[in-house]
């Protein structure tokens, strides 16, 4: 008989990956073509050859061979399982569904093989309902066995059927099928429900594994020191980390690093830089992962001179920094030191493929300094690397213009930017660019644009959109009249609507009546005005000589028991005076020299 393998069609990039494998497989395959030559083609079914290529996990090279042998042997369940278990590895899982049936038609029962069940669970990945239509079919020829289990136990780890994989769990010990791997695989899957932030989960399988007396490996406290920190649970991460050596198990570096994705919180990082020493102490190398945790905990922490460290440390060292380093370090950075964060932004960028979120580090930088200019000229290099700007960097940059009192360039801004990128925080930010302009028009325009865009106003938006009506009483009014059904739900101005609104009716507007009518409307809406809320109608009532408003205002003031400013004061001494109350007079006089000022400048500062 020629040997087979001469005929094997295989793609070379398969074979320069098999050549990378130790030649341990390569030498399987080659006594088992040898095999072929001394037994008659009955006896053999292949399955010594597809086990071997099996091994080195080279799907292409398995199908491959399994054609050839095909025309040569009648191949048995152990050779079309081994290449399903190949195919699956891989992720291609229709592939091994078809190998798999190939499989049980070489059945002599025409039964499931409970190997190529356990083959087709696993291949199915997080498909897990899939899986589980597999092993209810094992299940009912009483085939399942514990890889059964644990298989449909790590897809339902995969796929956050955290529930399912719990009440499988359950089942296990009905049969007696739990093992360590089990409680592994099941914790895996507790780990992944990130929404429900139950850690206790975690430490109830724990219990119950050592009520089973089952001695847990370290694979297992990683696994549990994983499912407590996805549930944000970091003094019980810390816990079973320190539970290890009672165990008789070594932490490795996965332990770590799931102890290390705890610390996401803004009061851990000294926590993770302890991890680090005890690394060091363990005589452990961090990888680059744990460095990343580590670094991104101090950046919660707004600690960026530690994160800045343990980034020198890792780039002096034997670890190469990867574009999530890059990108911690420069968030870091930039929440402490604005020029540091820019000339390490220009660095890397000359290093290394940035993405939007270094580019959304840089424009934060800029936004802390109001550099404008350098977040329009950061804003431009995005099309040059081939990027596209997301939300927020485009409410970062409109936000930057909008406090340096750059409104028209925001406006701009907003106005250029693709219309899917923009959210309601886009145009609150332009908007509060005209407020501080107390450009009216504009802000009006922005509001009225929301409903079109299908965006939903806040309260933001309405408040800015009345601020910067200070000029326009009458908008200011209008816009505060429709704030209900801007915003729907029962919901209403708050105290900021109001001010705005009074303030826009006091000075040269002289609308004294509107602004006592808001301070009516103010008390209906259950609000607490303050003394700016006060000052601001004493002030409309003031500028119109309506001296017994003023005094009714005061005596408001008073019930509130807050302190009045100097300018209200002042405005009392005038009220009194000018309502001929020599007592009243005597009382704010006595007030304002009490807060240190004189009688005569007071005045004056009304």
């Amino acid at each position: 008989m020629a040997p087979v393998a001469r005929g094997a069609a295989c793609p070379p990039t398969q074979v320069e990956s098999g050549l990378r494998f130790s030649r341990q497989w390569q030498q399987e395959v080659f006594l088992a073509l040898q095999s072929f030559r001394l037994l008659p083609s009955a006896y053999g079914d292949g399955s010594l050859c597809m086990r071997a290529v099996g091994k080195a996990e080279l799907w292409q090279v398995a199908e491959s061979l399994l054609s050839q042998l095909r025309t040569l042997l009648r191949l048995g369940m152990v050779a079309y399982n081994s290449v399903a278990s190949t195919t699956s590895k891989a992720g291609l899982w229709l592939r091994a569904g078809q190998h798999l049936d190939t499989s049980r038609q070489r059945s002599p029962q025409g039964s499931p093989d409970v190997v190529a069940g356990n083959v087709g669970i696993g291949a199915f990945g997080e498909r897990w309902q899939a899986a589980a239509r597999t092993f209810a079919e094992l299940w009912s020829w009483s085939l399942a066995d514990r890889v059964s289990f644990n298989t449909l136990l790590r897809s339902c780890g995969g796929s956050w059927s955290w529930a399912w994989a719990v009440r499988l769990l359950e089942q296990c010990r009905a049969v007696r099928s739990r093992d360590v791997v089990s409680y592994s695989s099941a914790l895996h899957a507790c780990s992944a429900r990130s929404a429900g932030k139950d850690w206790r989960m975690g430490i109830m399988l724990l219990r119950d594994l050592e009520l089973e007396l089952l001695q847990p490996d370290v694979v297992l406290w990683s696994a549990a020191v994983n499912s407590q920190a996805r549930s944000a649970s970091w003094s019980m991460a810390l816990l079973l980390l320190e539970r290890l050596p009672a165990h008789s198990a070594r932490p490795n570096i996965q332990t770590f690093g799931a102890a290390m994705a705890a610390f996401d919180t803004g009061d851990c990082w000294s926590w993770a830089l302890s991890l680090m020493e005890d690394l060091q102490e363990m005589r452990l190398d961090p990888n680059t992962l744990i460095y990343n945790a580590a670094i991104t905990a101090c950046e919660k922490g707004q600690e960026w001179q530690m994160s800045l460290a343990l980034y020198s440390t890792l780039a002096d060292g034997d670890l190469k920094p990867d574009l999530i380093t890059c990108n911690a370090v420069l968030s870091a950075v930039a929440q402490g030191n604005w020029q540091l964060a820019l000339a390490l932004f220009s660095e890397l960028g000359q290093e290394r493929k940035l993405d939007v979120f270094s580019f959304g580090a840089a424009l934060s930088a800029c936004d802390r300094a109001c550099l404008w200019e350098h977040s329009l000229s950061i804003l431009a290099e995005l099309p040059t690397r081939k990027l596209r700007a997301n939300t927020v960097i485009c409410n970062t940059a409109i936000g930057t213009c909008a406090k340096a009192g750059r409104w028209q360039v925001a406006l701009q801004l907003l106005a250029d930017t693709f219309a899917g990128t923009l959210d309601v925080i886009s145009f609150n930010s332009a908007m509060a660019a005209s407020a501080r302009a107390e450009e009216w028009r504009p802000a009006l325009q922005l509001i009225s644009e929301l409903p079109a865009r299908r965006l939903q106003a806040t309260l933001t938006s309405c408040n800015s959109a009345i601020m910067a009506c200070v000029g326009s009483w009458r908008w200011a009014l209008g816009v505060l009249s429709s704030v209900p059904s801007a915003l729907g739900r029962g919901r209403g101005a708050d105290r900021v609507s109001f001010d705005a609104a009074l303030r826009a009716c006091e000075g040269r507007a002289g609308r004294w009546k509107e602004a006592l009518g808001l301070l009516s409307d103010f008390r209906a809406a259950s609000l607490r005005p303050e003394v700016i809320t006060f000052s601001t109608g004493i002030s409309a009532s003031q500028a119109a000589s309506q001296w017994q408003e003023v005094f009714k205002l005061l005596t408001a003031l008073r019930a509130e028991e807050l302190r009045p400013s100097i300018v209200t004061a002042a405005a009392a001494v005038l009220a009194a005076t000018f309502g001929q109350d020599g007592l009243e007079v005597r009382r704010w006089l006595h007030h304002l020299q009490h807060r240190g000022i004189s009688s005569l400048a007071g005045i004056r500062s009304c």
